[in-house]
């Protein structure tokens, strides 16, 4: 009887092609998964802000003026997500402008009260 002289694995060149491929993948991955995080940062700043606009707007309604305390909005209903700054109000004649910024994203999403829009800035709104 012969004794089994095969062994059974994987050769140096069939794990470094294995290697390559994988970090090709990742490479293609990692900046698909920032960009989706981002996404999700500036998600939350239009959400944080919508929700902002409609407890200001309640507030306007109730007190007949905008308010610039965030803790008036806070008693309207407004609660700010995790990483996201409190809402920066600025009273423009009978209106208002307020804006967010969440800590992992460099711009500033601001809303104009008297137009209605939403748009990016590099600076708050105050």
């Amino acid at each position: 009887m012969r004794p089994n002289t095969r062994e059974d694995g994987f050769t140096l060149v069939e794990l470094l092609i294995t290697m390559v491929i994988l970090g090709i993948l990742a490479a293609i991955a990692v900046p698909t998964l920032m960009h989706v995080r981002s996404r999700g940062y500036q998600a939350a700043m239009a959400s944080d802000l919508k929700n902002a606009v409609t407890a200001e707007s309640a507030y306007t309604l109730s007190n007949g003026t905008p308010t610039v305390d965030v803790a008036d909005l806070t008693n309207e209903g407004y609660k700010p997500t995790t990483g996201v700054t409190p809402v920066h109000v600025k009273i423009v004649g009978i209106s208002f402008i307020a804006c967010v910024k969440h800590q992992a994203v460099s711009t500033w999403l601001v809303y104009d009260g008297p137009t209605g829009v939403m748009t990016s800035s590099t600076s708050d709104c105050a």
